[in-house]
């Protein structure tokens, strides 16, 4: 490569958009790279797959944006784990459980909300993968850094309207979730019935990268 050709690489890749991409699930994983192959002449991509390999990529260089899976393991040794797992429960029953978010205070003998507290109390053993991706935005909130989450279900789902209400209440911008395409959607807008797409159709990167693009753009 010559000299004038090295100079015009650098020059392009000095412009342009660097997103992070947090994804545990290979066959989405393997989506999300396929879909920003074909983006290489307008983004620059890096892949991480649990919390601690996301946080090493934000503390050696600047984002513009992150998409992020919501349920992925931590990456840290036991002890560390417990507690994140265990902060992540004590803050979703405070707000959730305790509330605090836009949905007020919960009726306790609603099957739904009896079946979110089991599963809080899952993530918080480690019998099911906690929601680190709730933890990563926190920090890119922080740090002023775009975060979008992009689902394989609808957020208003029984396993992430908690998480949806914790979000909201933390003020995290854009609207963090991006969800999976429905092909049919049947019902009023409080009892809804979604038909999703099953295995790597479930995720739509594209969705996520135009929706996190545009807020970007208008910041």
């Amino acid at each position: 490569m010559t000299q004038t050709n090295t100079s015009e690489t650098r020059e392009t890749q000095s412009k342009l958009m660097r997103l992070l991409i947090v994804e545990d699930t290979p066959e989405h994983m393997e989506r999300a790279r396929e879909f920003f192959n074909t983006k290489t002449s307008e983004v620059s991509v890096d892949y991480a797959s649990t919390l601690k390999e996301a946080i090493d990529y934000l503390n050696s260089g600047q984002y513009n944006g992150i998409l992020t899976d919501m349920f992925y393991p931590s990456g840290e040794i036991e002890g560390k784990d417990k507690k994140l797992r265990e902060k992540l429960a004590g803050k979703i029953t405070r707000i959730y459980f305790g509330g605090k978010s836009s949905v007020g205070e919960l009726n306790e003998k609603n099957p739904s909300v009896a079946a979110q507290k089991g599963l809080v109390k899952e993530w918080k053993e480690g019998r099911k993968l906690a929601p680190m991706g709730a933890l990563l935005g926190n920090r890119a909130l922080k740090m002023k850094i775009p975060l979008l989450v992009v689902t394989d279900m609808n957020h208003h789902g029984r396993d992430y309207e908690p998480l949806h209400q914790m979000t909201t209440y933390d003020g995290w911008k854009p609207s963090p979730f991006s969800d999976a395409p429905v092909v049919e959607q049947i019902g009023c807008r409080m009892r809804r019935r979604y038909f999703i797409p099953i295995g790597s159709e479930r995720k739509d990167w594209s969705k996520g990268y135009e929706s996190l693009l545009n807020y970007i753009l208008r910041k």
